[in-house]
């Protein structure tokens, strides 16, 4: 469960990789739950990093 959570640095930084990841795993596993909460995830990681990066 913990490699499915794991989540690369470069989706973080591309937007674009990072829903390319998404699909994938959608079309994979077919599994709406997971999809909707890794890109919930995601989203929120992705907005702290740039909230850390704008404020320093």
């Amino acid at each position: 469960l913990s490699n499915v959570l794991f989540v690369p640095r470069h989706l973080l930084v591309s937007p674009i990789l990072m829903h390319t990841y998404v699909y994938t795993v959608m079309r994979n596993h077919s599994n709406v739950l997971f999809v909707i909460s890794h890109f919930f995830v995601n989203t929120i990681l992705r907005n702290i990093c740039v909230y850390i990066i704008m404020k320093n």
